[in-house]
């Protein structure tokens, strides 16, 4: 038993170890940011208050500052400026002047900012309003650039985030998964999340941080944000450690060389510790996974039957390559839509594989701008001198479809005659280990650990470039086939362009039926026709079967408003549907056993070794309790084995009798949830004795009215239950205990409300595990998995998630 014990407890101190080291990497490399921040020449207002507060240099910082308002296009660049403006006001107020303060007040009387029209510019404009708002909440209209009072203002910015928070967690992101914009979504929940007042904006704010960060985790790859995007520049495209997430890759994950930037300073100034979950997810590329999303289009303001149509992504990801798509095709976001691409980790900046059709058209403008039809291709062209030109590398195209499975990919167009620019392009870079064109038609290409086959169904040229050889190819029916893999799955370059020239591929009636067949390496038949069916083994795809995110860490459904965050045993579940105040919530993924087993066997230590420990915390803090308790979640086909581990100095209680109220002693308790419902629950409680207390509780309690009263149906007892106690030191003496352990087999046939009985792998039930220790007679402290925030068990919204392996 003591060897265990101390295996056990090995395991345990390696784990925190490994996630306190974690923490202590992701808190240098935040003062390394604000090291930075204090010596940069660069300047703007997060600059500035950072130099501010890091008092080295508070004189420059505060001129920097002053600065940063004279500046003459803040106008135009409305949206940035208010929410760093904000942000840096709030994050160095304490060191500001009187002076300066009153400076950015009345700035907000006279300031013009353009709050734009996309997302993201929403998402900056109205935090840095909220926060404005927040700080002067007593300026009447008149001092306000908007003609609106602080209270109005602050009104405002409430509904938007309600909006753009419900989209996202119930349809997707609309702009979804890009490399340059997704910085400007977190920065602004950062400052939310650091320097909103209402707990509630300040919750939702770090749910959606958790939302967005897990989001990018799972299609992180050492600094590439993989797969297919809504929004990116070509000079990224063809760089894709050059975007602008790749420096929150840095500063949340440490797998590239340290790149700054100045939103950075948004989370360096905030208090946030990144949960080891996201750390991990982030960056545990050891096993080959398929995760797939439902994302939605940017609003569509004319040309489309849909304000906001579904967007089907599927990345597959290893620790060498990310290969990902969208799979809906056609026109998803206007000018910067990245359709597809294979990424592969090399030391080359051009570290990707990637067609295109260079399309140019009103449609793709008109769908989402509010210009006239006629004018918009020049307006747009102005701001984006590359949107006109045939060889840029970013574009939605309406005649461009994909289709994807695992390492595999089918890309097919049907571009019309009338087109501008009537042909494809592909992106080689330069710099491949090996690009090698076979009498078979298959281009062989090596970059980094990674092989790739391309095959290009019509003929084809290679134009050089400076940075790329362009495949070129003007059929207007046309498209490519690819096949991904990791080197060390094949003996040699040699062995692999075997295998997929033995591969079937079939496309000679492409011209007429735009279909073609492909059985890859792992023999699955990918079939595609373009406007038409996807089959996989003959099976076909149906993208209403894709729920929000699936995959092995991230699953949510469409519509729901929860995201379950995975990694291995332990998970997070974030939750907007329960209650106006987010919920982030703990997950136990709990083993399956294939035998019971008696409580008090001398099996019963080795096969307790399967099951992960959770820790109890002090139910109002969250904190670490006076003594360590940690539970143990097993089940059966018949049952759920639960295990409290205690430790104690003084073990004791009085009752005898079954339904004693032992929970005025000492005692663990478990609460199961089956049905998922708020108002109806089961309570089963263990003393040191070994004496139960158990009842199905009715509980008239939600978040609005936390105080109604609860009823326990003690004639509900369950009859079959099994327990065990067993105590190490003396009972009922004060001093002399060492720990106790609790037991519990719990018949699922006697529980009701479950979806399953036996429960089924990935069904998930709502529990949570308690402790009370009572040093003393009227005296208890009080232990959850779960923190409730006061001394009341009986809150089931602050549930966790039991999942069952």
């Amino acid at each position: 038993m003591k060897k265990i014990l101390i295996i056990l407890l090995s395991l345990f101190l390696i784990i925190q170890a490994s996630a306190k080291q974690n923490q202590t990497n992701y808190q240098k490399r935040v003062q390394q940011v604000l090291h930075w921040a204090d010596t940069t020449q660069s300047s703007n207002f997060l600059i500035a208050a950072a130099k501010i507060r890091g008092g080295i240099d508070i004189e420059k910082g505060q001129q920097m500052f002053e600065q940063a308002l004279k500046r003459k296009d803040n106008s135009h660049r409305g949206m940035f400026i208010i929410h760093e403006m904000m942000t840096a006001y709030l994050a160095a107020e304490k060191q500001m002047p009187n002076s300066l303060k009153k400076k950015v007040r009345d700035y907000l009387a006279k300031a013009n900012f353009y709050r734009g029209d996309t997302e993201n510019h929403l998402t900056m404009y109205y935090t840095g309003l909220y926060l404005a708002a927040q700080t002067f909440p007593d300026l009447p209209a008149e001092k306000w650039y908007t003609g609106k009072s602080s209270q109005e203002n602050k009104k405002e910015a409430e509904a938007w985030f309600d909006d753009w928070m419900r989209l996202t967690t119930t349809i997707g992101q609309g702009e979804f998964d890009s490399p340059t914009y997704m910085t400007v979504f977190l920065a602004p929940m950062f400052s939310l999340y650091q320097w909103a007042k209402d707990p509630v904006i300040k919750q939702n704010a770090l749910a959606i941080l958790y939302w967005l960060i897990a989001d990018y985790a799972v299609e992180h790859l050492d600094g590439v944000y993989a797969g297919a995007h809504s929004r990116e520049y070509p000079e990224r495209i063809i760089q894709p450690r050059h975007s602008g997430m790749t420096s929150w890759g840095w500063l949340f994950f440490g797998k590239t060389e340290k790149l700054f930037h100045p939103l950075l300073l948004t989370a360096a100034m905030s208090d946030f510790k990144l949960s080891e979950i996201l750390y991990s997810i982030g960056t545990d590329r050891s096993k080959p996974y398929v995760h797939t999303e439902t994302k939605r289009v940017r609003n569509i303001i004319r040309l489309g039957d849909k304000k906001n149509p579904p967007v089907y992504k599927y990345t597959y990801m290893t620790k060498d390559f990310a290969l990902g798509s969208m799979m809906g095709g056609t026109i998803l976001q206007p000018i910067q839509q990245h359709n597809w691409d294979v990424s592969f980790m090399t030391n080359s900046p051009y570290m990707t594989i990637f067609t295109i059709h260079p399309y140019i058209g009103t449609p793709d403008l008109a769908m989402f701008f509010p210009e006239e039809m006629k004018f918009a291709i020049d307006e747009v062209a102005s701001n984006h001198t590359y949107y006109g030109k045939e060889d840029k590398w970013v574009s939605s195209s309406p005649y461009e479809q994909a289709f994807q499975q695992e390492n595999t990919i089918i890309v097919l167009y049907n571009i019309p005659e009338k087109e501008q620019f009537a042909h494809i392009d592909g992106f080689f870079p330069k710099d491949l280990a090996r690009r090698d064109t076979d009498d078979s038609g298959w281009i062989f290409c090596q970059g980094g650990n990674t092989y790739i086959a391309y095959f290009p169904l019509k003929p084809f040229e290679w134009i050089e470039e400076k940075d790329c050889f362009r495949l070129r190819s003007y059929d207007l029916k046309n498209g490519c086939v690819a096949e991904v893999a990791q080197a060390e799955n094949y003996s040699s370059f040699n062995s692999f362009k075997a295998q997929i020239k033995s591969n079937t591929l079939v496309h000679d009636t492409f011209d007429s039926s735009l279909t073609v067949s492909y059985t890859n390496s792992q023999n699955d038949v990918l079939t595609f026709t373009y406007d038409g069916a996807r089959r996989i083994n003959g099976k076909l795809v149906d993208f209403k079967e894709y729920k929000l995110f699936r995959g092995p860490f991230l699953n949510a459904e469409v519509g729901s408003r929860k995201m379950e965050i995975l990694y291995k045993e332990n998970g997070i579940m974030v939750d907007f549907d329960t209650d106006k105040k987010a919920q982030i919530l703990p997950i136990y993924v709990c083993p399956k056993i294939k035998n019971d087993f008696e409580l008090n066997s001398g099996q019963a230590k080795k096969i307790w070794e399967k099951a992960q420990s959770m820790k109890l915390v002090d139910v109002i803090t969250g904190k670490d309790g006076r003594f360590s308790t940690d539970v143990q979640v097993l089940y059966s086909d018949k049952y759920l084995y639960v295990k409290f581990n205690c430790e104690d100095d003084y073990i004791w209680g009085t009752i005898e009798e079954r339904n004693g109220q032992i929970y005025n002693e000492e005692c663990v308790e478990v609460f199961l949830n089956p049905a998922n419902c708020l108002h109806q629950y089961y309570e089963l409680n263990l003393s040191p004795k070994n004496v139960v207390y158990d009842a199905c509780v009715i509980n008239a309690r939600t978040p609005e009215k936390p105080n109604e009263a609860i009823k326990p149906l003690f004639q509900m007892n369950i009859d079959k239950m099994k327990t065990f106690v067993s105590v190490e030191g003396e009972l009922d003496v004060k001093g002399k205990g060492k720990r106790w352990q609790a037991a519990y087999a719990i018949p699922f046939d006697e529980l009701f409300g479950a979806e399953n009985v036996p429960p089924q792998p990935g069904d998930s039930w709502r529990a949570n595990f308690y402790r009370i220790d009572s040093p003393q007679t009227g005296q208890q402290e009080f232990y959850a998995w779960t923190k409730t925030g006061r001394p009341a068990f009986h809150l089931p919204w602050r549930f966790g998630y039991l999942r069952f392996e």
